[in-house]
């Protein structure tokens, strides 16, 4: 996993820690996992109650932090994470239907109620590379049967 480097930390009951992360190649208009370490730095348990308790989900920006896709794919958390807690969850990403450079940004959220960031927490920003859903288009020509004298040279 890619270590995130330093980056302020709120003081209060609800903030993360961004450790570290994987980021997959990811393809134009399909879904992946990017896999993040994360720690609750704040001094309230984060509580896991599948769609009611905190959610991780994303944003995809442009170069200019504008957004192009705003809600994510939201991922629960898989148990209660306790103050000071270290641990690793992989999310689901759809990605968007061009393909391009994005800022995917990470945050945490109470579903109807707020994201992370609106309260002052930073999210993970981190730059992908979108890439087109099919590199290289190939054609394959099969024959059938014996020698023909249309293509006969």
């Amino acid at each position: 996993m890619e270590r995130v480097g330093e980056h302020p930390v709120p003081v209060g009951p609800l903030a993360v820690r961004w450790l570290a992360y994987k980021l997959p190649q990811l393809r134009a208009g399909t879904k992946g996992i990017v896999r993040v370490r994360l720690e609750n730095a704040g001094s309230a348990t984060w509580r896991s109650r599948g769609e009611a308790g905190l959610l991780v989900s994303y944003h995809w920006l442009d170069d200019r932090g504008n957004p192009i896709v705003w809600d994510g794919l939201r991922t629960p958390l898989e148990r209660p994470i306790a103050p000071g807690e270290i641990f690793e969850l992989d999310v689901e990403v759809q990605t968007p239907l061009s393909p391009g450079r994005y800022r995917l940004a990470l945050d945490l959220l109470e579903e109807f109620r707020f994201w992370l960031a609106d309260i002052g927490v930073t999210p993970l920003e981190l730059d992908v590379e979108v890439r087109p859903r099919i590199d290289v288009r190939r054609l394959a020509v099969k024959l059938h049967g014996g020698p023909d004298e249309r293509t006969a040279a």
